[in-house]
């Protein structure tokens, strides 16, 4: 049975409870139920379909890449929002979301040709335009009033690791499963090690 899971970034515990307190005010605030309020603070990479059988060879094959990603400064700087889908966001600074979206151009180019075709379904990008979403599908009154509720949030911390995190299906959220670490020690291509570096 094919399972969903996303590759993307968890931030640090200061952040995570910090988000969490702005999706509690919100839900007050708007006296209603939002989407995503439930969900823990993240940034979603990718999103893929894979059996549970699958997932160990996914898993080595995105440690393998992942080392070749030094850690980054990440930064959020304030609010924004999607209005098409009601999406209310904190926002990475610039230099962050360059450094995320390099990021996942060097995944999606490293990923095996092998490895799509034979253990991935539905390789699905979602870095280009890094968010940290606090709700989605909000009305555009709800949106409204979240703007003006929510104005200042300035956070950094060091991005060592990202995350994969799998749909628990019982509750409708999704559990990280796996923590892989940046590492900045390069990708072996037969005998070229490849280094990566967001800022050349």
């Amino acid at each position: 049975m094919l399972q969903l899971y996303a590759l993307g970034i968890s931030p640090n515990l200061d952040i995570i409870h910090r988000v969490r307190v702005i999706k509690n005010e919100l839900r007050e605030h708007l006296q209603d139920w939002y989407s995503s309020q439930d969900s823990a603070a993240h940034l979603t990479l990718f999103l893929f379909y894979a059996t549970e059988e699958n997932y160990g060879k996914i898993r080595a094959e995105l440690r393998r890449i992942l080392a070749g990603i030094k850690p980054f400064e990440l930064s959020f700087f304030g609010y924004d929002t999607f209005t098409k889908s009601g999406t209310f966001f904190i926002k990475p600074m610039t230099n962050s979301s360059l450094a995320i979206i390099a990021a996942g151009r060097y995944i999606n180019m490293k990923l095996t040709i092998k490895t799509r075709r034979k253990y991935l379904f539905g390789w699905q990008t979602k870095y280009g335009r890094p968010h940290m979403s606090v709700a989605r599908n909000l009305s555009p009154k709800s949106l409204s009033l979240a703007t003006k509720k929510f104005r200042d949030f300035e956070e950094s911390y060091l991005c060592d690791s990202f995350v994969i995190r799998k749909l628990n299906k019982s509750r409708g959220q999704y559990d990280i499963i796996d923590t892989i670490p940046l590492l900045g020690q390069g990708y072996i291509v037969g005998d070229q090690m490849l280094l990566f570096d967001h800022k050349k």
